[in-house]
């Protein structure tokens, strides 16, 4: 079953594809813990949410894939 999953949508937004949120190991954590702006602590926050919809979704992809070609 393939889920719906708002980070379709979100990474319109920020014009990357899924595969490059999946494979972005950047701590946005720490980022957060000395972003001066709230703009920065906004989209900061924003990436963190990112990636974990997209490990989400791109397991969801995985287990599709592997069970319909596998």
């Amino acid at each position: 079953t393939i889920f719906n999953n708002e980070v379709f949508e979100k990474l319109k937004r920020v014009s990357k594809p899924l595969a490059d949120i999946v494979a972005d190991d950047t701590d946005y954590r720490a980022q957060l813990k000395t972003a001066a702006s709230d703009e920065e602590k906004e989209r900061l926050v924003g990436m963190i949410s990112l990636q974990r919809l997209a490990k989400t979704a791109n397991a969801n992809l995985d287990r599709v894939y592997k069970s319909l070609f596998n």
